[in-house]
């Protein structure tokens, strides 16, 4: 069957996939704290038969846990919903081991209290908040993001019996833009992004970087939300490639002293119209609303740490010559500013280079 949106299919179209048995398992699956997709596989017929609301009970300690799983004390998140959001397809996961299982759809779920109330602390409820205050003024948010990791040779358990210590990265000197180097992607699938597309991503391009094992993979801008649930996916699929591959990867900040893993997330504004809301007739050719955007994450920025680089490991990413920014600052085309302001005319946006990884 034949969506309106390849691998985005609506609930409609979902359910008649369903009936014809071209879909069998569906995860209804959230964004934690650290950035992760967690959540429960249920039969695709059990989901529409009897959970006929699209609401799936989940544990509350997910939003409370750090990244090995332990609660964190001090929070008051009580029991919650996930009520059913948008889905993807995901041919990334394989059932039987070596073979791709394409009946799978993930959906990613709003998080509520048993009450029906929003749980604002969720990451996609922060993100849905600031939309609505967007549209509240006539402008909807467009994003790209591009995101590094680090490819080992060693496959996840071996990691874990070596603590994660003298690892084998796939390639043993500096890729950066090379055209060489394509085993190391092509072994975790990702440069082409073939079967991470499946779920209707959007993969712009996949470049090697400057770490040993180091590449970088970018994706087409689009609405915040959307982009936002792509990217989360497409980490989840990168993992799940690396294992079938029989390697390993990482988008941890600072993995080594060298370069470490960057989430650079770039970011514009369009009104009701799909105009251009940065471009101006104002020095560089900006528009009164980008100087003051710009001024308040200049203001901001201090507080936004917490979200843009939450753990110690990410702060040790911040070091001068490593094309991590150094200074709160904005310039153009500047790649150690913390925001580097690139294109022109109606493609003028910034770069929010603080983010990291993971």
């Amino acid at each position: 069957m034949t969506t309106h949106n390849s691998g985005r299919p609506s609930r409609e179209e979902l359910v008649a996939l369903v009936e014809e048995g071209e879909i069998d398992t569906i995860i209804v699956a959230i964004t934690d704290m650290q950035g992760r997709l967690q959540g429960k596989r249920l039969d695709a017929s059990y989901f529409f038969d009897e959970l006929a609301d699209g609401v799936v009970e989940g544990c509350s300690y997910l939003l409370a846990s750090d990244v090995d799983m332990r609660t964190v004390d001090g929070f008051a998140l009580t029991s919650w919903s996930a009520a059913t959001a948008t889905s993807r397809q995901a041919g990334f996961l394989l059932d039987p081991p070596g073979a791709v299982h394409d009946k799978t759809v993930i959906i990613f779920a709003d998080v509520e209290t048993v009450e029906g109330v929003p749980v604002a602390p969720s990451p996609r409820q922060i993100l849905l908040a600031q939309v609505a205050r967007l549209e509240e003024r006539g402008w909807t948010g467009i994003t790209g993001t591009e995101l590094e990791f680090i490819v080992f040779e060693d496959t996840y358990e071996q990691a874990w019996e070596a603590g994660y210590r003298d690892m084998t990265p796939v390639n043993q000197y500096n890729v950066d833009y090379s055209s060489r180097e394509r085993r190391a992607s092509n072994r975790c699938s990702v440069a082409s992004g073939a079967r991470c597309a499946r779920p209707a991503m959007v993969v712009e391009s996949v470049k090697g970087e400057c770490n040993f094992g180091q590449h970088e993979v970018a994706f087409k801008y689009d609405t915040l939300v959307e982009k936002s649930d792509e990217h989360s996916l497409f980490k989840l699929g990168a993992k799940e490639i690396a294992a079938q591959e029989g390697v390993s990867l990482t988008f941890m900040a600072k993995y080594d002293q060298r370069e470490g893993n960057s989430c650079h997330i770039h970011l514009s504004l369009r009104d009701k119209d799909n105009q251009p809301v940065f471009a101006g007739d104002r020095d560089h050719g900006f528009s009164d609303v980008f100087e003051q955007f710009l001024a308040g994450l200049l203001a901001h920025s201090r507080d936004f740490s917490m979200l843009l680089a939450p753990n110690i490991n990410s702060y040790k990413r911040f070091v001068a010559g490593s094309f991590a920014p150094t200074a709160l600052l904005w310039g153009h085309d500047n790649r150690t500013c913390a925001f580097r302001v690139v294109g022109h005319g109606p493609s003028l946006r910034f770069e929010c280079r603080s983010p990291v990884a993971t």
